[in-house]
């Protein structure tokens, strides 16, 4: 990984760190990394070895395709759900498919006004909460296969109303409400 502390005008490699880094997402003064062993976090530019949260920390695989911070909760997308933290990734709990999260195969999460969208490989979750359980039990967990993104999302972002979903070769755009 490189660093830049001027803009992007010249870069310097981080000393130390995974090597296997998917994603990255700086929260503050704090850099968290995606990698195949676990999400790293340093505040000082990985020139001392990172922190590395994995499975030991209660993630629900080790394996960590992406990193995203909204709120002081830092959320881990993994190959077996979507990890949630509110200690900077000290601990975990976690979602999967067993509480209707489209796939445990989960690719990027975006959080906006306190709700969390997920990309996973059965397609676009939406939920109010970690847990929040399947809509048939009072949960406020959603697949959105109705919306015809139920293929999978590998990407999201969101400008205005506008959300913004990368699928299988094509982008999908949902109004949000």
């Amino acid at each position: 990984m490189a660093y830049s502390t001027n803009g992007g005008t010249t870069f310097t490699n981080a000393p130390t760190g995974e090597l296997s880094q998917k994603g990255v997402y700086v929260n503050g003064s704090t850099v968290f990394v995606a990698t195949g062993f676990g999400v790293q976090a340093s505040t000082n530019y990985f020139a001392t070895e990172p922190t590395t949260s994995g499975v030991s920390a209660g993630l629900v695989d080790a394996y960590v395709t992406g990193v995203y911070v909204n709120g002081g909760t830092l959320y881990a997308s993994t190959w077996g759900g979507l990890g949630i933290s509110t200690d900077g990734g000290a601990t975990f709990t976690n979602d999967t498919i067993k509480n209707c999260l489209g796939d445990d195969f989960v690719f990027g999460t975006f959080v906006s006004g306190g709700i969390i969208y997920v990309a996973t490989g059965g397609g676009l979750s939406i939920s109010n909460g970690l847990g929040a359980g399947c809509p048939a039990s009072g949960g406020g967990t959603e697949v959105l296969a109705d919306t015809g993104i139920s293929t999978p999302t590998s990407s999201l972002a969101a400008i205005g109303l506008g959300l913004f979903a990368i699928l299988l070769g094509c982008v999908g755009l949902r109004r949000r409400s």
